[in-house]
């Protein structure tokens, strides 16, 4: 190999070596202004996670169902709550009453499985609802298990009553969320073309791979 194809050598790996420990630093500093957005999100919200059967159409449909009657239940209890926290402790207390009214739909729905209705931390991954991302990682939610749990779930954001339906998909209301979060944290989650999305995409696939190790 000759002088200067050792020195083209060189340089190319030079690049390369710098080109990656750019990448490195620059996740590693997104990923934990990431940590830090999806922290103060979390301190905020509650989130809903009903988690069907299976992946049939009619289990999917007992799904929506078992969704609709509980939401109707919850929202009547949000209107009688101050904070998040007082949420969590009125649906923690009305537990009983919420896994009745499931069963009461399966039974209509003449399904042979249960339902489970827990209050507590979950993990959630990154989950895009219209023109707004929220952050992987742990949130407090109320979560329904319709028998085995195998299928799709239903996400949403319990309170505040953040949560719509356009065409089918639930979204998020981008007005209540201005009021509810910081414009650093706002714009870290909104507009999902944006950059700050995209680094939040990055870091949820940057830090798949390291689980994955």
């Amino acid at each position: 190999m000759t002088q200067t194809a050792q020195w083209i050598k060189r340089v190319v790996v030079s690049v390369l070596a710098g080109m990656g420990l750019c990448f490195f630093f620059g996740a590693a500093s997104t990923a934990g202004y990431a940590q830090q957005t999806q922290e103060a999100i979390a301190q905020k919200v509650l989130r809903f996670h009903v988690v069907a059967n299976s992946n049939s159409s009619y289990d999917q449909q007992v799904k929506r169902q078992v969704r609709d009657a509980l939401l109707l239940q919850l929202k009547a209890i949000e209107k009688e709550c101050s904070g998040k926290e007082e949420m969590i402790r009125q649906v923690e207390q009305e537990t009983g009453l919420l896994q009745q009214t499931a069963l009461e739909v399966l039974q209509k729905t003449a399904v042979s499985y249960g339902a489970s209705i827990d209050v507590g931390v979950q993990d959630f991954p990154l989950k895009t609802y219209g023109n707004v991302t929220l952050p992987a990682g742990p949130y407090d939610a109320v979560t329904v298990k319709l028998g085995k749990a195998e299928g799709e779930n239903f996400w949403c954001v319990l309170y505040p009553p953040l949560c719509r339906t356009e065409e089918g998909q639930e979204v998020l209301s981008e007005e209540e969320l201005a009021h509810l979060l910081s414009q650093g944290e706002y714009s870290m989650i909104t507009d999902k073309s944006g950059p700050a999305v995209f680094r939040l995409k990055i870091v949820d696939w940057w830090q798949e791979q390291w689980a994955g190790r």
